[in-house]
């Protein structure tokens, strides 16, 4: 690795995602300087523009730091996953480079284990705050068993491709597309091939057989109207889910009974509710964060002690051994 191989630098991880570049180092104070230089080649940026993006963490700070990023507190989304898979990745692809020793091999361990635990313990994760995956959980409130229904997505947008992916976790029985334009419909196919395509013009006759509707456009229209609606529906129990504003879906259809229809409003409503209990979690992490810093400082400053420790018992080892002569010899 290139980073390893600059003077001065014992060890090294990188850390880089969407929202962050970050460099965890174990250095001698005169690799400063070429650590800033890495940056600088390896981005292709003059040092000069640089520099004023760049911060420095030392010591205790540095190590709280990397805590609360694997803990999810430094997260746009507090408390989220994925940051945590990334911090593993980074730790394993400089472990496999052989660029890290005994000190941040022990931080990358103690971080990666606290950010599980928060997780599990506060529990944090489950309040989610994406609005197509509260859609999929108000769907199971309506239906426990994903595995016997199907579900008809209108729209391959964003807020539809996310849709369907949550619905596809969850062990969805099928999931059927429809989008006024084909093409993009097809597009989405190549990237998720366990849909099946529906012609946008047998909306109505594909509504008529699906328990589950989600609908997802950026038209300026109802695409769900209330009478065309009302003459395909059979009587069954449907949940359909408006994800688009403006509305998709007739709001009169929410009359009829044994039809939930749920709205972004609603999904919203959630989502900010989540947003307080994960707001409220977060002095729980907090104190599991700093409790993480002490110990791992304790043993980083243990560590100085190592060598008189074995001074000590190789001295002890001598004077047994001399002793346990002398007390032979008489």
């Amino acid at each position: 690795m290139r980073l390893k191989a600059t003077s001065g630098v014992k060890e090294a991880v990188i850390l880089s995602t969407c929202h962050r570049s970050e460099l965890y180092l174990m250095i001698e104070d005169c690799a400063e300087h070429s650590v800033k230089d890495f940056f600088s080649d390896f981005f292709l940026i003059d040092s000069k523009i640089l520099e004023p993006y760049l911060y420095w963490l030392k010591g205790q700070q540095m190590v709280l730091h990397l805590f609360r990023v694997a803990a999810g507190l430094e997260s746009m989304v507090v408390g989220e996953d994925q940051i945590l898979g990334q911090v593993k990745d980074a730790w394993d692809m400089a472990r496999n480079n052989k660029s890290t020793g005994k000190i941040l091999d022990r931080l990358f361990r103690e971080v990666v284990t606290l950010g599980k635990r928060a997780r599990s313990e506060t529990g944090i994760s489950s309040n989610s705050l994406s609005i197509s995956y509260i859609a999929v959980l108000f769907i199971q409130e309506v239906f426990e068993n994903l595995r016997e229904k199907s579900a008809y997505v209108i729209g391959a947008g964003e807020m539809g491709r996310l849709a369907i992916q949550h619905l596809l976790a969850k062990g969805i029985g099928e999931v059927f597309v429809s989008n006024r334009t084909y093409e993009r419909a097809q597009a989405l196919k190549c990237e998720m091939p366990d849909i099946t395509v529906v012609p946008y013009e047998q909306k109505y006759q594909r509504i008529s057989k699906c328990p589950i509707i989600i609908s997802a456009t950026n038209a300026p229209h109802y695409t769900v109207d209330y009478t065309k609606f009302y003459h395909w529906y059979k009587g069954n129990k449907m949940c359909l889910i408006d994800l688009a504003l403006p509305r998709d879906i007739d709001p009169k259809i929410s009359q009829i009974d044994g039809v939930n229809l749920y709205t972004v409003d609603d999904l919203k409503r959630v989502a900010r509710k989540n947003q307080k209990k994960r707001e409220n979690l977060v002095m729980e992490i907090e104190a599991m964060v700093e409790k993480g810093v002490e110990d791992f400082v304790k043993w980083n400053n243990a560590l100085c002690t190592v060598p008189v420790i074995q001074h000590l018992n190789s001295y002890a080892d001598t004077v047994c051994e001399q002793e346990y002569k002398r007390i032979i010899n008489k």
